[in-house]
């Protein structure tokens, strides 16, 4: 398969998951081309049994599309741990990096590359690394109670589980010192969309944008 659609189905995964479906405009605005060129390839990916296209529905992954999917984006986050945990990369150059690598690696390779990171249940921004065995919901890691920063009520206090993989975001995060597994208090919302100030668990206060907290998913702590 080239990389091409790689990089299309691993779009049309990721906007399924949060809107159901994948239209053609959410996937040219993601992938950064013409709308018309997504259609010629929507309509390749369904005649080689990857995708089921319905016109003014959208996209979404076949069952075929959904395995060979994941197994893509199983490799690029395996390589995003072993470059923050190993290399010291930011979380964006491991994406960058990652991107590049997914489609170099073997299957031996990624295996080999599983083992040598005891295989992780997460990348380094969060995100559950899909695993054939994940089939079976029974199998998955305990899931946490989540919701987007942006719907936190002031004087509430949560952790931070994962955040979206875009890779503005997350150097925009990282500068701010914002990491996975901290514990926040929001502390209040400014008005006319203003930003949120948020108290860290070391007693640091940040602001960040509104943009950015609907793309933080964190777990309510009870106090």
């Amino acid at each position: 398969m080239t990389s091409n659609k790689e990089d299309y189905l691993k779009a049309i995964y990721h906007l399924s998951e949060e809107n159901g479906r994948a239209s053609t405009q959410d996937i040219a605005r993601r992938l950064g081309v013409a709308p018309a060129s997504v259609s010629e390839m929507l309509s390749r990916l369904t005649q080689e049994g990857l995708l089921n296209y319905e016109p003014y529905k959208g996209s979404a992954l076949t069952e075929k599309g959904r395995q060979t999917c994941e197994a893509i984006i199983r490799v690029h986050e395996l390589w995003e741990v072993f470059l923050v945990n190993y290399l010291d990369y930011s979380w964006s150059e491991a994406h960058e990096e990652a991107d590049r690598l997914e489609h170099a690696s073997s299957q031996r390779l990624a295996e080999r590359l599983d083992l040598f990171l005891q295989q992780p249940e997460y990348c380094p921004h969060g995100a559950l690394i899909p695993r054939p065995e994940y089939d079976d919901p029974g199998s998955r890691p305990a899931s946490l109670t989540r919701l987007r920063l942006i719907q936190m009520q002031p004087g509430q206090t949560a952790r931070i589980l994962q955040v979206e993989e875009e890779p503005a975001l997350l150097d925009y995060l990282q500068a701010r010192g914002i990491r996975i597994g901290a514990v926040v208090r929001l502390e209040a919302v400014e008005a006319y969309e203003g930003p949120l100030t948020l108290r860290l668990d070391g007693g640091r206060q940040l602001q960040i944008s509104q943009k950015a907290a609907g793309q933080i998913w964190v777990s309510p702590l009870t106090t």
